[in-house]
């Protein structure tokens, strides 16, 4: 069962201080609202590890990491189809 507040169509962002850290999500964006998803070239990336994309709403990018690169892939189709 989901959280009472806790919608299918809308991202909830958070900043992590430490992998432990159980704070509240910092925001959310409505995936009505994405003008865009676009998978970012990590291999041009010096600091960066693992799979990226941008979700661009044109008030905000949003930059959003993964570990795997399958990972990456369910949460674009997963948005696009939200989207």
């Amino acid at each position: 069962m989901l959280p009472p507040l806790l919608e299918f169509d809308v991202l909830y962002y958070y900043v992590m201080d430490t992998a432990d850290d159980a704070s509240g999500a910092m925001g959310e964006v409505k995936t009505v609202e994405i003008l865009s998803l676009n998978i970012k070239d990590m291999t041009k990336s010096k600091s960066e590890e693992g799979h990226a994309f941008i979700v661009d709403t044109g008030s905000k990018l949003f930059h959003l990491n993964a570990a795997h690169r399958f990972e990456l892939e369910r949460w674009v189709e997963a948005i696009e189809l939200s989207m």
